[in-house]
């Protein structure tokens, strides 16, 4: 089995590096890159690793897209580096064209690595220190722009296309599903996810009705064409976030 890890911190790669070569299906190489495009440009003269593990801290928005274009068909663990290495893998609904074949594997690997001294990884709990999202980086013709979260009201999808709309009602193509945003880019104090296509945000929630089915309809002070609805899966979860 051929081995590559992206990884920026030499001393987590030689961590991961040591307890793959120590595992019972000891690979037959294991490379290291710092970056991710230079991994990629290795590609263009070398064949695909039988499985890539990668810092998720270190892919970008290009990286994100190269990844959702289908470039890759290598099985894909992402890792994350709090001064340990915990499992990450993205959900179906994330569109990555990934295998993950040998998660059992990689759980006995990166068990080796949670030791008694080293910290938890945060998890998505309301009130925590995470870093989220501050910006998002938009185009809109030739001209690119920097959004502010605060600034935004809404995210929803349109078919494949996902956007954001600000609260002074501009709306822009966003590169990042829904399920990204919600499991690892947005404060869940101040977002929530109402349905399976949409993203509010607290601050711009005007009013809220009660809806047949048990569901909440919801009006945002920001204009919005189509009726935001919560789910009937979402409903209590939503009024605990609301502070039930």
């Amino acid at each position: 089995m051929k081995v590559v890890i992206i990884e920026e911190e030499e001393k987590i790669a030689s961590r991961l590096r040591e307890d793959m070569l120590q595992s019972k299906e000891r690979p037959e190489s294991v490379d290291h890159f710092t970056d991710f495009f230079d991994f990629v440009r290795y590609l263009k003269v070398n064949s695909e690793p039988d499985l890539l593990l990668v810092d998720i801290l270190q892919l970008n928005n290009r990286a994100l897209r190269y990844l959702q274009e289908g470039h890759l068909s290598s099985p894909l663990l992402f890792t994350n580096s709090f001064k340990h290495t915990s499992l990450r893998k993205f959900q179906q609904q994330d569109a990555l064209p990934v295998k993950l074949q040998h998660v059992q594997l990689a759980k006995s690997i990166l068990s080796l690595n949670d030791t008694a001294e080293q910290p938890a990884v945060p998890t998505r709990t309301f009130g925590t220190a995470t870093q989220y999202q501050p910006r998002f980086l938009v185009k809109t013709r030739e001209k690119l722009l920097s959004i502010r979260t605060d600034e935004i009201a809404i995210f929803f999808a349109e078919g494949r296309l996902n956007f954001l709309k600000t609260k002074d009602n501009r709306k822009y193509i966003l590169h990042h599903s829904i399920e990204t945003l919600t499991q690892t880019l947005l404060d869940p104090d101040r977002f929530f996810r109402v349905n399976r296509a949409t993203i509010v945000a607290f601050d711009d929630i005007r009013e809220m009705y009660s809806y047949f089915g048990g569901r909440v309809k919801l009006v945002l002070n920001t204009p919005f064409e189509k009726e935001i609805i919560v789910s009937r899966d979402k409903v209590s979860e939503f009024k605990r976030w609301l502070g039930e």
